[in-house]
């Protein structure tokens, strides 16, 4: 069961929150964060099947009995999950500044605010995970403007930048941004990691189909210079998408997968009773 794998993988990577802090002056997760994942991930063997103790156990049950097992577990291990004070924090935060729209059976979460002439909405599927070998980010340029902006605040940039930490930084959600005006849209295509990392920016003219496979897409972000990446940056946390929003999508994505799965459990199993 793969699913186990990633979810512990995605819980080391929360954790961080507890060990060093998102804002945009703090420096990147420490290696005991390393440590937690490499801990928490269990062995293949041990997650494959874990509603019956043995191969021979699950052939002698049915489907139904098999599901229904594996709902009580997901439930008892519902009762021991905590809800960090700092995620209930900053989900206040966000709620009061987005409406948030969630409904049990679809996988997309939106969240949408409006002020003046402009209308932000950021949407995520809570199984779109980004994996480091399929998607091309530029952490080092993430890593340097993170160092840039701890020095000009005076603190000291963590020099401990190594395959392990960049393995960490690789966990994230892709989501998209896009702000509505009168004169047309703008679209960022981002990932939320343990930064806010972009991937494209498109701009929609007025009149124009936002879903056209005519649109130029825009560059790689990464190709941009600097400046130009940092005021697009600038851009989107004054609209509130900023790193405390990556830890929130990171976190809300692993609470809505677990009731996602739950649902799916509970709904297998009033069909194969």
């Amino acid at each position: 069961m793969n699913r186990l794998n990633q979810q512990a993988k995605k819980i080391a990577l929360l954790g961080a929150r507890g060990l060093t802090s998102f804002s945009a002056s703090a420096p990147l997760a420490s290696n005991r964060v390393v440590a937690a994942l490499q801990q928490q991930s269990l062995p293949v063997q041990q997650i494959i099947y874990r509603s019956c103790s043995t191969e021979d156990d699950a052939e002698n049950h049915s489907l139904s009995e098999v599901l229904a097992n594996e709902l009580a577990i997901e439930r008892a291990d519902q009762l021991d999950l905590k809800v960090e004070q700092e995620f209930l924090d900053i989900e206040k935060i966000i709620s009061s500044q987005f409406k948030i729209e969630s409904d049990t059976g679809k996988g997309i979460t939106t969240l949408t605010r409006e002020e003046g002439d402009e209308k932000v909405v950021v949407e995520f599927d809570c199984q779109d995970e980004m994996n480091g070998d399929e998607d091309e980010i530029d952490y080092d340029a993430a890593f340097e403007r993170e160092n840039a902006r701890q020095m000009s605040s005076g603190e000291f940039p963590d020099e401990n930048h190594d395959s392990e930490q960049a393995e960490v930084d690789t966990i994230g959600i892709h989501f998209t941004t896009t702000v509505t005006k009168a004169t047309g849209v703008l679209k960022f295509d981002c990932v939320a990691t343990q930064q806010l990392s972009i991937k494209h920016v498109n701009f929609i003219p007025e009149g124009s189909d936002p879903n056209g496979i005519d649109n130029y897409g825009g560059p790689l972000f990464s190709d941009l210079d600097p400046d130009l990446q940092e005021k697009f940056l600038e851009y989107l946390e004054a609209r509130g998408i900023d790193t405390d929003m990556c830890y929130y999508i990171l976190k809300y994505s692993r609470e809505k997968e677990h009731h996602e799965y739950m649902n799916w459990l509970e709904q297998l199993c009033k069909f194969t009773h």
